[in-house]
């Protein structure tokens, strides 16, 4: 009976310690990774600016002047749960990591930091099957980005007629860019306002983007530079996964993305 006694007064003080050893990791770990200390379920849910958007793809990276970091994508069900549907993947940004959207120039090489809206898609390839508006590329498609004339800035252009003030020069040949476009989901970042269809076929913006702060901001296949590469300033994931995605996106979910570090990606 006393041998049994030691023993199980043994085993106990062994679980208390065991006990008090995961105790003390957990602490550890919430002071030193961002965020786990003040986690409050499922990261859609700490996001501060997703509004009614129920999907979200979530871009992170572990510093803001990384050019690779993670992609995944989460849904909210008709009872108000986020349940991830597009698993955790690899993604490159831009070449010089992330910056605030207000301080972003054009040209810099790095990625805005923020939540936006995903409203437009195309490709040199086939639609996959998205309920996003997609268009196939042909070799009269333009991003124009041309800073000499604002209202067509970030916008894009279907051909370019003899009265249009932007040059190809300074815009994005998009069915060119491959193989970065075989698939391309638009980020509603630094987009103009008020856009109309002129007779010409141009179209013109009532309220223009920012022309100090770059254009064609997208979520697309990785480019010439390949998966451990980066991009001039756009989100890029693989093909396959990239499908998927746009099979999953749906305009009646407001969906968003949302690109961070690890420690701003609540925040942004």
């Amino acid at each position: 009976m006393k041998r049994a006694s030691l023993v199980r007064s043994g085993q106990l003080r062994s679980a208390l310690l065991r006990t008090a050893l995961l105790a003390a990791l957990s602490a550890t770990v919430a002071a030193l990774v961002p965020g786990v200390a003040q986690a409050a379920g499922p990261l859609p849910a700490q996001l501060s600016h997703l509004g009614a958007s129920r999907q979200v793809l979530i871009v992170q990276v572990a510093r803001s002047g990384d050019m690779h970091g993670t992609i995944q994508g989460w849904e909210k069900d008709a009872a108000g749960r986020w349940r991830q549907t597009i698993g955790t993947q690899r993604a490159n940004i831009g070449r010089r990591g992330l910056v605030a959207g207000g301080r972003r120039i054009q040209n810099d090489m790095r990625t805005p930091v923020g939540t936006y809206p995903l409203t437009f898609s195309f490709g040199i390839y086939a639609n996959p099957g998205t309920r996003l508006p997609y268009k196939v590329l042909d070799d009269t498609d333009y991003w124009a980005g041309d800073q000499r004339d604002p209202k067509t800035y970030n916008l894009f252009q279907n051909g370019r007629p003899a009265a249009a003030r932007w040059r190809t020069s300074e815009s994005e040949h998009l069915r060119a860019l491959t193989p970065a476009y075989r698939y391309a989901v638009n980020i509603d970042w630094n987009l103009p306002r008020g856009v109309r269809t002129l007779a010409d076929g141009q179209r013109v913006a009532a309220t223009p983007a920012d022309v100090r702060r770059g254009s064609a901001i997208f979520l697309h296949t990785f480019g010439s530079t390949g998966p451990n590469g980066y991009t001039a300033g756009c989100v890029a994931m693989d093909l396959n996964q990239l499908t998927q995605v746009l099979r999953w996106l749906d305009p009646r979910l407001a969906p968003k993305i949302v690109i961070g570090s690890a420690s701003t990606i609540t925040r942004v």
